[in-house]
């Protein structure tokens, strides 16, 4: 994806991090694909929910996993560390099986259709990502399920599934 700094067009990469039960979706834009911005994605997504996630759903990505021998994978050690600071599962999808990971790959897209056209612009990787929260939090007042209840509705319920957020926070 492509934003717009101080005049300048920068490639960036973004960080999706979506509730399947309520829908609610949580993204930040970072100048790198790393493991540093993979893993500083899921503390700013804990920190903007408020709560940690019982289990998350990943693709079998290299951020996370050095190895696969089935059924087990062999976790990267920041990712492991992660995993056990927050105390959550960490669940894979089965490789070559895109309709295990839901709506993810799918919602990432639609974001960046409905969210980043045209291209963003602003001072900072920062003050883009913030805008394009605030636009995620204002749709999650207005989008509605089948039963006529909001994104942000149905949220209270994910909140009060999650986890505490620990003590002290992690560094990416």
């Amino acid at each position: 994806m492509v934003v717009e700094i101080a005049g300048e067009r920068r490639k960036g990469f973004m960080f999706v991090m979506r509730l399947m039960h309520s829908g609610k979706d949580f993204a930040v834009i970072y100048e790198r694909q790393d493991q540093v911005s993979f893993l500083d994605g899921h503390v700013r997504a804990f920190e903007h929910f408020g709560f940690v996630p019982q289990r998350i759903v990943y693709d079998n990505l290299s951020a996370a996993v050095r190895k696969i021998v089935l059924p087990r994978r062999e976790l990267t050690d920041r990712f492991q560390a992660l995993v056990n600071h927050h105390a959550y599962e960490a669940c894979f999808a089965r490789p070559g099986e895109g309709h295990d990971k839901g709506g993810v790959e799918g919602r990432g897209r639609g974001i960046r259709l409905q969210q980043l056209t045209p291209i963003p612009t602003g001072a900072s990787w920062e003050e883009i990502s913030q805008a394009l929260q605030a636009r995620l939090d204002a749709d999650a007042e207005r989008r509605r399920d089948a039963q006529g209840r909001t994104v942000a509705e149905r949220f209270v319920d994910d909140r009060a599934a999650g986890k505490a957020l620990p003590p002290t926070r992690f560094e990416a």
